[in-house]
């Protein structure tokens, strides 16, 4: 997913304009990037494990088709 689509996302489950979304989405990572540059440490619960999940799924298809 990129910012577009999550602008895009965000929009569709809220009633925000496009306009306010991209702010929205804007103040998001630039609190992300500005907590990093100060060495603070930034965790996004919920969302790493199944990205992970996903990727290893993923890669154990790639290691089956690549034995085969």
């Amino acid at each position: 997913m990129n910012t577009s689509e999550l602008i895009h996302e965000l929009q569709n489950r809220t009633k925000l304009t496009q306009h306010q979304a991209t702010e929205v989405v804007k103040l998001f990572f630039d609190a992300i990037s500005d907590a990093l540059a100060n060495g603070d440490r930034v965790e996004i619960r919920g969302y790493v494990p199944s990205l992970l999940k996903n990727m290893n799924h993923t890669l154990a298809g790639i290691q089956k088709q690549g034995s085969g």
